[in-house]
């Protein structure tokens, strides 16, 4: 989850936010907003993880909360996309870093 969100995140995105907005005091603030809603997120799973002390995350929760069934297709969904798009963000990633090194030709 680190190397995602700083890999791709901080370093890809400065610089398009930064074109968007137009003022580098609005990147900060929307980093400052996207930390707290972070934050808030991870005050919820530690109160979630407080209630429901078994090893298994948010499979558990969902289970709890909605049935086997949501906590199943969760765990597919799960396994199938967005651990893909997780590992295929860090690829992009890590090619157009590389491409400031090697030549992209060369890289594909």
């Amino acid at each position: 989850m680190v190397g995602t969100v700083i890999g791709t995140g901080v370093f890809l995105k400065a610089a398009p936010m930064a074109q968007a907005v137009g003022s580098p005091m609005w990147v900060l603030i929307a980093w400052v907003a996207a930390g707290l809603l972070s934050l808030a997120g991870a005050l919820t799973y530690a109160e979630l993880s407080a209630m429901l002390p078994e090893a298994g995350g948010e499979y558990v929760y969902l289970r709890k909360s909605y049935g086997e069934a949501s906590a199943f297709l969760f765990g597919w969904q799960r396994f199938i996309v967005a651990g893909s798009a997780s590992i295929a963000s860090l690829g992009v990633g890590f090619s157009i870093f590389l491409s400031t090194v090697i030549p992209l030709d060369q890289v594909w």
